[in-house]
């Protein structure tokens, strides 16, 4: 059980990290399909 909970516990880890090094990205991943462009968030 132990190794089932670690093996599927690397994906997250690995999108936490992502999210850490590249929060631009991370934050369009899932709304990239809405818009028939590339999405750019504002520099406020």
């Amino acid at each position: 059980m132990l190794f089932i909970s670690i093996v599927l516990s690397i994906p997250v880890y690995g999108y936490c990290m992502w999210c850490l090094y590249n929060p631009e990205e991370s934050y369009l991943f899932f709304e990239r399909w809405r818009y028939k462009e590339t999405p750019e968030l504002s520099d406020l």
